[in-house]
């Protein structure tokens, strides 16, 4: 029997695991095994073609919010030229309940079988079921109509986590993306109703013998980068700081992505990450929302205020990376408590903020309940929010522009600085710049660096803002043109610089051709090494103004 893996995922980077672990898990080698891949920018005839081609008795495939209709794209196309290929789909679009997947089945009829649920040993059940030339028996995890018309649901499928072998362990695995998803749990001992995991429970874990073998077939492969599957890091401090120490063997050939509530940071394990290598950690906090109310209604153990004690900690550590998140058209979330809830995590100085809008997933809470919670969202992947009891279309639509703004400005490395001090020194800033960009119909698109940097200086020169030179000093420290508007009060610097200049960025030499902007209060020096550097300053300084009128400098 040839059985066809089609996979289609969102980029080169960003795929499913779940053929990895079904092929690794498959108890005998009598079928042939093989996949088409691809990214949602993948013709679809290039992958209709090829999977034809491959002339499968069976065609499994995993559907993704962001992947659903390129897959059915592509089936309904397949089937038309292979009416007697057997289909079977699984993965997150298919966790809701009976009248889900019979709605999908009766609505796609080129689709013959859905597995719910996790498909390590319940996929091999199944193959071998159909390889017998019936399914006459229920199955654990799936559903389908059969001949006449009558529908089978078998619940859910679950695979004995400890037991099993690892996707990493799979003949197919593809070694050659930048990270690996390394899954060390299934579940979540958290109750989040947004979330598929919240009902899935106990947490069932591999141990950390099984992780370091893992962790060193990584190594092996020459992979770098580790994201981490699992829900809550720190639900054990022991284990978590257990895996630390896994980890830290791999410094300096491993980076590794993971998750930790801030709310449940004990002391133990805030001290074993204070001693991990540099930039060897980016952990992920699960923050969502800053209001009590929020978090009680979305079902997330841990209250605010612990959330945010925890979240100042991991800060203060700077040998890691911190990202945070907010999740607009949660119940009982409104507009302006977002906004002062991005703020705060700005102003705290998290190293990274995303801003989402609620998708309503199959399977959860959230959706079985969204009546009587107030939300309205699309029926259509990725179902995401479009209005709420608080937040209506409108405010929505602000939320997303929050959402570019904030990636586009203060997740940018160039730009961070300058917009995080802007939010410092004005309350009003950041909704007053949403405001200029939601009225001038920007970052629709994404923008270019040189784009969004020019946006902000014409909004704070139209507001007549009076740290708009700020936006000069960026421009200039990412190697844009001086040539252009937005560095126009740059100009040469021919002196000797004064002994009370004060560096903030590399160190002045003879070699360099130096440029200065003055502001209000100080002088900024910049300065230019064109055999070391095309562009980019290599030095910047600060000059008080008092310091540099006794320079009697020329310009």
């Amino acid at each position: 029997m040839v059985i066809l893996w089609l996979n289609i995922n969102s980029s080169h980077s960003h795929g499913s695991v779940s053929m990895y672990a079904i092929e690794a898990n498959r108890p005998h080698l009598k079928d042939e095994w093989l996949s088409v891949e691809g990214t949602l920018s993948t013709p679809v005839h290039e992958l209709v073609s090829a999977a034809t081609d491959a002339r499968p008795d069976i065609i499994a495939t995993t559907c993704r919010l962001f992947n659903h209709d390129a897959v059915t794209s592509a089936l309904v196309r397949i089937k038309a030229l292979m009416p007697d290929v057997t289909i079977i789909v699984g993965g997150p679009e298919f966790l809701g309940d009976e009248n889900d997947n019979k709605a999908y089945l009766s609505a796609n009829r080129h689709i013959d079988y859905i597995l719910r649920g996790e498909g390590d040993t319940a996929f091999h059940q199944w193959v071998e079921a159909v390889r017998e030339g019936a399914i006459t028996k229920k199955l654990d995890g799936i559903c389908f109509i059969d001949k006449e018309g009558v529908y089978h649901d078998g619940g859910y499928a679950r695979a004995p986590f400890k037991e099993i072998k690892s996707s990493l362990e799979s003949r197919l695995f593809d070694w050659s993306k930048p990270f690996v998803q390394l899954e060390t749990t299934r579940g979540c001992f958290n109750s989040c109703r947004f979330c598929v995991s919240s009902d899935d429970k106990p947490v069932r874990s591999i141990d950390t013998q099984e992780i370091e073998r893992l962790c060193d077939l990584i190594v092996s492969k020459g992979v770098g980068d580790i994201r981490l599957l699992d829900r809550t890091f720190n639900q054990r401090d022991s284990r978590a700081v257990a895996m630390l120490d896994i980890f830290e063997r791999y410094a300096g050939r491993l980076h590794v992505h993971l998750e930790v509530h801030p709310a449940l940071l004990g002391d133990t394990l805030l001290e074993r990450l204070s001693t991990m290598p540099d930039g060897m950690l980016h952990l992920e906090t699960g923050i969502q929302s800053l209001q009590d109310n929020v978090i009680t209604l979305s079902g997330r153990h841990g209250d605010v205020t612990a959330s945010l004690n925890g979240l100042r900690r991991l800060l203060e550590l700077k040998n890691l990376e911190t990202h945070a998140d907010l999740i607009a058209g949660l119940p009982a979330y409104d507009l302006e408590s977002l906004f002062e809830d991005a703020a705060t995590l700005m102003k705290m100085g998290v190293d990274e903020l995303q801003i989402e809008s609620l998708k309503v997933l199959p399977g959860t809470y959230m959706r079985r309940n969204s009546h009587s919670l107030g939300l309205i969202y699309s029926p259509v992947p990725p179902y995401e929010v479009l209005a709420t009891g608080e937040m209506s279309l409108a405010d929505m639509e602000r939320a997303m522009i929050l959402s570019r703004v904030t990636d586009g400005y203060y997740n940018d490395r160039h730009l961070k600085g300058c917009f995080s001090r802007l939010l410092s020194e004005d309350s009003s800033f950041l909704t007053s710049f949403c405001d200029y960009v939601s009225r001038n119909g920007a970052m629709l698109q994404p923008l270019s660096l040189e784009s969004r940097m020019r946006m902000l200086h014409r909004f704070l020169c139209d507001t007549m803002h009076e740290n708009s030179y700020l936006i000069s000093v960026a421009w200039i420290s990412a190697g844009l043109s001086m040539h252009k508007d937005v560095a126009r009060d740059v100009k040469a610097y021919k002196d000797t610089l004064p002994e009370e200049i004060t560096a903030l960025e590399g160190t002045p030499t003879s070699e360099m051709r130096f440029y200065t902007l003055p502001t209000p209060q100080k002088r900024y020096i910049f300065g230019f090494d064109r055999m070391n550097s095309h562009s980019r300053p290599l030095f910047i300084g600060i000059l008080p103004h008092s310091a540099d009128d006794t320079n009697k400098h020329r310009e």
